[in-house]
């Protein structure tokens, strides 16, 4: 019973997301939605590097879990030295109910989700995405023409029949194998607000892993867009450690902790020595190069 229910629930989800996307609009404002747990040292080094590297106009939203207070006082300090940048945090309660928060407060424009083990290593001029066609094409912050490898599954991938005659790289999302065939990531991928507003409504999920789980069920939808992304990629994944138990995921032996003791000793992520990097994988295990604050 429960399984032709979840069907059900399905089915309906799927139909109104069909009469929603009717109504798309097409808005050059960019907004950062970010998730973090457990990591200041790492949600900082994301945030200085997208500063460093990012120009245009955008706003950064930052929702954060904590397991206890020294984590909690961690953040703390990451809030203060993004003083009077345009980022905001709010402390996760309900994950649902407070990503709910941040996207009905962001008015108009389109949304990229990030989480905090990403690092910005090229730059990115938003005013190069405007002519992106969010309506029939995804954009990827993280793809590039070196990634012929999958991480989180191990595996050789090949890449895509890129389309001819284009600046950066074009292809079909439904054509390409592994993290070429995976366009609703929250990685680094470009999205309709309008979408966005749609899934976390209607998505049952409890957290940023459940959630991006919980979006492969309108993938069909998505089959016939053009993915896009410039030749070298902008960001990276550095999976040093896993804060979460929904996914068993491959990852590093860094400890969270470690990290949080070294951010409270005055250390910080050199970001700036990932510059340039030629990364084979969306997710690339890297040394943590850290320098005195």
């Amino acid at each position: 019973m429960n399984k032709i229910i979840i069907k059900i629930k399905s089915f309906i989800i799927l139909l109104r997301f069909s009469l929603n996307r009717r109504e798309k609009t097409e808005v050059n404002d960019f907004s950062f939605i970010v998730f973090s747990k457990d990591r200041p040292m790492q949600l900082d080094a994301l945030l200085k590097s997208l500063f460093h590297y990012t120009k245009g106009n955008f706003k950064i939203h930052v929702v954060y879990a904590v397991t206890d207070k020294e984590y909690a006082k961690g953040y703390k300090q990451v809030k203060k030295e993004f003083l009077g940048l345009p980022v905001s945090f709010i402390m996760e309660k309900s994950f649902k109910k407070d990503l709910n928060t941040i996207v009905g407060n962001i008015q108009i424009g389109r949304v990229f989700f990030l989480v905090d083990d990403i690092i910005f290593k090229a730059p990115l001029n938003l005013e190069e995405l405007k002519g992106v066609n969010s309506n029939k094409e995804i954009f990827s912050l993280r793809h590039s023409l070196f990634l012929n490898y999958s991480y989180v599954v191990n595996k050789t991938q090949k890449l895509p029949d890129f389309l001819s005659g284009t600046k950066d790289l074009v292809w079909k999302w439904e054509k390409g194998e592994l993290d070429w065939n995976y366009p609703l990531s929250v990685d680094g991928h470009l999205f309709n607000l309008s979408d966005v507003k749609f899934w976390v409504k209607w998505l049952d999920y409890r957290s940023p892993n459940t959630f991006e789980h919980a979006l492969q069920l309108f993938k069909k939808h998505y089959d016939g867009y053009l993915g896009k992304s410039y030749r070298h990629s902008v960001v990276f994944n550095n999976p040093c450690n896993k804060v979460q138990s929904d996914i068993n995921n491959i990852h590093g032996n860094v400890h969270q902790l470690e990290l949080l003791n070294k951010w409270f000793e005055g250390y910080r992520i050199d970001f700036l020595s990932y510059e340039g990097l030629e990364n084979r994988s969306v997710h690339e295990e890297r040394e943590l190069k850290l320098l005195t604050k």
